[in-house]
C-alpha cells in the first residue's frame, strides 16, 4: 500500500509539472514534506520527535504557500488567453489533489490506522 502511496505522490508532481507558466514543484515538495510529516506524527507521538520533525512541517508550509503564491501570480498578471487555460485546469488540478487525499485516507483505513 505504501508503494501505491509513493506512485501516487509522483504521478501528482508529474501533473504538476504539465503546467509551462507556472512553478508547481513548491506545492508538490510542500504536499510531501506535509504528508512524511504527519505520518512521523501520528506514528510517533513523542515530544521530542515532535521538536525534530518541527523543521519538516516547516519546509512543508512554506512550500504550499509558496506554490499557491506562484498560481495566484500567475493569475493575475498573465494575458487573457492564459488566464482562461489556468481557470480551466485549476478545477482539474483540485480534482486530481482531492483523489489522493481520498486514496491516502482509504489506504489509511484498509490499514486501520484510524
Amino acid at each position: 500500500m505504501l508503494i501505491f502511496t509513493v506512485l501516487g505522490i509522483g504521478g501528482l508532481s508529474v501533473e504538476l509539472n504539465k503546467f509551462k507558466k507556472i512553478k508547481l514543484d513548491n506545492l508538490g515538495i510542500g504536499i510531501v514534506f506535509g504528508i512524511l510529516w504527519a505520518i512521523i506524527y501520528y506514528l510517533s507521538p513523542i515530544w521530542w520527535v515532535n521538536i525534530i520533525t518541527f523543521p519538516l512541517l516547516f519546509y512543508a508550509v512554506y512550500g504550499i504557500l509558496l506554490g499557491l503564491i506562484n498560481i495566484f501570480k500567475a493569475i493575475i498578471f498573465s494575458d487573457i488567453s492564459l488566464k482562461s487555460k489556468i481557470l480551466v485546469k485549476i478545477p482539474l488540478l483540485v480534482g486530481q489533489l482531492l483523489g489522493i487525499v481520498f486514496v491516502i485516507l482509504q489506504i489509511i483505513k484498509i490499514l486501520k490506522i484510524i
